[in-house]
């Protein structure tokens, strides 16, 4: 549970006498959710509006994790910043550094902090203290169609455990259907470019090959060593040597059948993919290398306006308590956020009748979560950037990396001289 202002929210009832004093507060909030997510998520709104007649809440749509943030850094920079907002987990150091949100390290109570996956804290985190609520937690899984396992000769339940067998699995399932040269059905796909966040699929293969994005102080960007090219010329492969992948992902290519794998967010799994497939649906956990890792991705609430801050506060602790945490998980397939839910019988048989959504929840031990520093937001399009080049425009891997290094130390030197002022 969250505090407000030292008193501990234990009910509707009590959360009605702190708050019923004066007139309805009026909570601005802005969120990146769009389609059915943004459908789910406005529902979840809704349902809070109605049982909190003292308080509403407001909600806008702000475009893509990518626009937003610059939307976002914009309203702050003219001093107008919604009062709460949805932001992704790598913008918290910059926005905590900077002094632009409301820390919550004294509003998180012991259980609540118990509750919730250490993971999770570490992303809502900066210098050791909680600036963020985490709200939605994911990583990476690897999906794929079990109708072309079959038909390519490969078992359906036995999907690839290494970089290797991601390559034989998708070589077997990459084909020229009718002949004509060109490639009908892919084996793999991912997101290949910088505004689809390229980055975030890359580090995972990175980690897993045994390379970093910084030296262990934060003081050096070394994408460029030997592990962090290796990992990108490993994709880059996959398109241009191996021929298994498309340098530019088709629209809908999963869930229409034209490719035959994809690693995509587990949050996907009851949103876009179990609903719109019309073949049996794997799940896994990525093709590991070195060691078995994958990157989290989490959307957290940071707070802006003081004077609002306990009608925030009640609306962050009621998006994220049990209940509207095991009803999020279910309905979208992101990971709970709290063990309590995960060892409810109702996740538990949500489980055991979706055995798609065990990958995601296995791999949280091998889950870490992006850089906490706060030039990652700037850098990350850096290297996303290096990134896009070497697939989609078939760089050299070493030459973008180094390139992107040499630009990303610079981005450094300037956040160690902001930080100073």
């Amino acid at each position: 549970m969250i505090r407000i202002r030292g008193v501990i929210l234990t009910s509707l009832t009590l959360v009605m006498g702190v708050l019923a004093v004066g007139q309805t507060v009026t909570v601005d909030y802005w969120h990146f959710y769009g389609g059915e997510f943004g459908r789910l998520h406005e529902a979840l709104i809704t349902k809070f509006n109605e049982t909190h007649p003292d308080i509403q809440v407001k909600s806008q749509y702000i475009g893509s994790p990518w626009t937003g943030r610059d939307k976002l850094l914009t309203a702050i920079a003219a001093g107008s910043p919604p009062d709460v907002t949805l932001v992704d987990d790598y913008w918290i150091p910059q926005l905590a550094a900077t002094g632009n949100i409301i820390k919550l390290e004294d509003y998180i109570d012991a259980a609540t902090r118990a509750d919730i996956f250490p993971l999770f804290w570490e992303s809502a985190s900066y210098e050791g203290e909680i600036w963020a609520m985490p709200y939605a937690a994911s990583n990476l899984v690897l999906y794929y169609n079990k109708d072309l396992f079959a038909q390519a000769g490969l078992d359906p339940d036995v999907p690839p455990r290494t970089w290797e067998d991601l390559v034989e699995y998708a070589m077997k399932l990459t084909k020229d259907l009718d002949g004509d040269g060109q490639i009908d059905q892919w084996g793999l796909m991912m997101p290949t470019q910088a505004m689809k966040g390229v980055i975030y699929y890359y580090i995972p293969f990175l980690w897993q090959n045994g390379g970093e994005l910084f030296n262990e102080d934060y003081t050096e960007c070394v994408v460029d060593s030997t592990a962090g090219v290796e990992a990108l010329q490993f994709l880059q492969d996959l398109i241009y040597k191996y021929k298994v992948m498309p340098a530019t992902p088709p629209q809908y290519g999963f869930r229409s059948g034209v490719v035959a794998m994809t690693i995509a967010s587990c949050a996907r799994l009851n949103i876009m993919y179990k609903p719109a497939v019309e073949f049996e649906l794997g799940v896994a956990p990525l093709p590991m290398n070195k060691r078995r890792v994958t990157v989290s991705g989490g959307k957290l609430f940071v707070a802006f306006n003081e004077k609002k801050l306990d009608a925030i506060l009640e609306f962050i602790n009621w998006m994220t308590n049990k209940e509207t945490n095991t009803s999020w998980s279910i309905s979208t397939g992101y990971i709970p956020l709290r063990r309590s839910v995960v060892q409810s019988r109702e996740f538990q048989d949500y489980l055991f009748e979706n055995p798609g959504a065990v990958a995601s929840v296995e791999q949280i031990i091998y889950t870490r979560p992006r850089p906490n520093i706060a030039a990652y937001g700037d850098i990350s399009r850096v290297i996303g950037m290096a990134i896009e080049a070497a697939l989609v425009g078939n760089q050299d891997p070493a030459t973008v990396l180094s390139s992107a290094v040499s630009e990303a130390n610079q981005v450094l030197r300037e956040w160690e001289e902001r930080l100073k002022q």
